[in-house]
């Protein structure tokens, strides 16, 4: 209502209307703003107390100090109309209310300002219920957040409006806002078209709206979901809104698709028109492989190859039940198996299963042995009717395994009893080489010194000697031989290439310095591992002897030891410019009692040892070498 410009009749006139009127209306008259009028709402605003006569600022002093009374002069001076919303105040002095509020001034006939027309009206129910309205959405928000589907909703026109927060963590985007506005904007692009297709549909017809299709995760996987949709209706029958669900039936799509491929498969291979029958009768006939078809619940069979017929000693078994072909005592088993695979349709694969077999050859009862598949045929209908047997007689392989097996029992005996023969040889022969030694001294004792000075006996007796020290050297290499046979454990220690190395260059000084040898070390500082000091230092002693002692009598010995790492191995080379070794020899070179150059003194067990050596400790050891120009060892120690 405006109340702008009034002539003093046509107030007293509105007071009969203002006197009915629901809201909360006054009249303040004059620049203090005394209460000229009020309607009995607004009496009821302030309870029993009398206000006409009586200024606002003596009325309501606690709104005067509000800054209320500033607004009213405001009005009245200028004229301007104030609008207010959701003022709380106490209605009657008690209960708090929340209120609207309209001020305007009343401007007469003749130009001048009479007050201020205020109208109030009560706004509490509304302000609570749209907070209720408020709480009930944010109830319904975090209950959608909270069930396991994701809960959407869209307006009457079909746009997307809410999505509950795990959507945006399934689709990894945070823009919440544009995912909305999107429209579902995650869907596969072989989806797309006929979900907005069956969605405009529902929109247009109003009805249920259900879709399956693909939509994408944050990693740009896309799984199956089930997207479902219910119109909410007015009282006169309008949809207001959408209320929809995502459910996530991505196992169970795959199962299906997955059934699909199975039952396609079997309806494709087990069709049971005559002409398929007969041509997979014919494909039968051509594997090698035992195949067969059993039919029915009593496992009749229906399809055989020629390796059936053998196997039941070219007996025609079709039409007999299985449980009249196998043997009574073996079969039964077997039996059980294929009522398994009837019942259930799960596959059955047994991997060389023993079975006893009438042996039409020999008459008799043998043990054969089969690997085989047993797996349900499914009618037109997808109900089992039926089993397909696939099978490999495999006697030959297993027995033949067996067979190799006890052969590598009798290997490893004999190597034992070698390894126990070389151990005892070797310190039975010490007694009687220790004596001929001492019998050869006592000899040259008795002698005299005339026939020892003679030169004949001399260079006989030197031969003796040379041959016992020889003799001896072979009972010692036999002995260490049998130690690493028998993988003697070694204790265990840190140890520098370095360190070893010092001491075995130490112990060839003199053949070093004779031949003018030029060694050179490429060692990394520090360079160690965990090993057995005295193995390692055999490694490298064998190493380095081999390279002095197999040198050109007319070049001048070189050798180089370096040391370097590669991936989870410490290698260690030796490297020569001697005689070397024949390229057709090499695959010999770690051989016992191996030589390939006889003018040099030597047993042939040193490289072997070096490799027992190594391989017991999980390394490996490579050569290469060149005749006439010299020899690598590389030596891989793992750690």
């Amino acid at each position: 209502m405006s109340v702008t410009s009034l002539s003093k009749f046509s107030i007293k006139h509105l007071l009969g209307v203002f006197h009915k009127d629901p809201s909360m209306i006054c009249i303040l008259k004059g620049k203090d703003h005394l209460y000229d009028y009020v309607n009995p709402a607004y009496q009821a605003l302030v309870g029993d107390k009398e206000i006409i006569g009586r200024s606002v600022r003596e009325v309501f002093p606690e709104l005067a100090e509000m800054g209320l009374t500033k607004v009213l002069d405001s009005v009245y001076e200028t004229g301007n109309s104030f609008t207010g919303s959701e003022m709380p105040a106490k209605k009657g002095g008690k209960e708090e209310r929340i209120f609207d509020f309209t001020y305007q001034a009343i401007i007469l006939d003749e130009g001048t300002v009479y007050g201020i027309y205020v109208q109030i009206f009560d706004v509490t129910e509304k302000v609570e219920a749209r907070k209720k309205l408020k709480e009930s959405e944010e109830n319904w928000r975090k209950l959608a957040n909270f069930v396991p589907s994701y809960i959407w909703t869209a307006n009457s026109e079909g746009h997307i409006t809410f999505v509950s927060d795990k959507w945006f963590d399934y689709t990894g985007n945070l823009d919440k806002r544009a995912s909305i506005e999107g429209d579902w904007q995650f869907v596969h692009p072989e989806d797309e078209i006929k979900y907005k297709v069956i969605w405009k549909d529902a929109v247009t017809k109003e009805s249920f709206f259900e879709i399956e299709l693909r939509c994408r995760r944050f990693d740009g996987t896309y799984r199956w979901f089930l997207l479902q949709a219910q119109p909410l209706l007015d009282s006169s029958g309008t949809v207001i809104s959408w209320f929809g669900s995502l459910n996530d039936i991505n196992e169970r799509k795959l199962e299906e698709f997955e059934r699909l491929k199975i039952v396609e498969k079997e309806r494709l291979v087990y069709n049971s028109s005559e002409i398929q029958r007969q041509l997979l009768k014919n494909l039968f006939d051509l594997i090698p492989a035992i195949v067969c078809t059993l039919k029915g619940p009593g496992h009749e069979f229906e399809l055989i190859n020629p390796a059936v017929e053998r196997l039941f000693g070219n007996r025609n078994v079709i039409g007999l039940h299985a449980i009249d072909v196998f043997p009574k005592t073996s079969g039964q088993d077997f039996i059980e198996k294929l009522d398994i695979v009837y019942n259930t349709g799960e596959p059955y694969i047994g991997i060389e299963l023993p079975y006893p077999m009438f042996n039409p050859l020999s008459g008799i009862i043998e043990t054969y042995y089969f690997t085989f598949a047993i797996y349900a045929m499914h009618g037109e209908n997808g109900c089992i009717n039926g089993i397909f047997i696939f099978a490999y007689d495999v006697t030959e392989q297993v027995k033949n395994r067996e067979a190799l097996a006890l052969k590598n029992e009798l290997l490893i005996k004999i190597n034992n009893d070698l390894d126990n023969f070389i151990y005892t040889a070797s310190h039975d022969l010490r007694a009687p080489v220790s004596n001929i030694e001492g019998l050869i001294n006592a000899l040259k004792f008795s002698l005299g010194d005339d026939v020892n000075k003679n030169k004949e006996f001399g260079d006989i007796m030197k031969l003796v000697s040379s041959s016992i020290d020889r003799f001896k050297n072979t009972i010692q290499e036999l002995t260490e031989i049998s130690k690493v046979q028998k993988e003697v454990e070694e204790e265990i220690e840190f140890v520098y290439f370095e360190e070893v190395l010092e001491e075995i260059q130490l112990l060839y000084q003199e053949q070093i310095k004779s031949t003018q040898a030029r060694i050179i070390v490429d060692l990394n500082e520090g360079f160690g591992f965990r090993f057995s000091r005295k193995n390692f230092r055999s490694i490298i002693h064998n190493l380095v002897s081999n390279a002095l002692k197999y040198r050109h009598s007319d070049i001048r010995p070189e050798i180089l030891i370096k040391t370097e790492r590669i991936n989870n191995y410490l290698i260690f080379s030796v490297q020569d410019n001697g005689l070397g070794i024949p390229k057709n020899q090499l695959d010999k070179v770690f051989t016992m009692f191996k030589r390939f150059h006889s003018h040099v003194e030597g047993t042939g067990v040193g490289l072997y040892i070096v490799k027992r050596i190594i391989d017991n400790a999980g390394g490996k050891i490579e050569v290469d070498s060149s005749e006439g120009k010299g020899t690598t060892f590389r030596v891989f120690f793992k750690v």
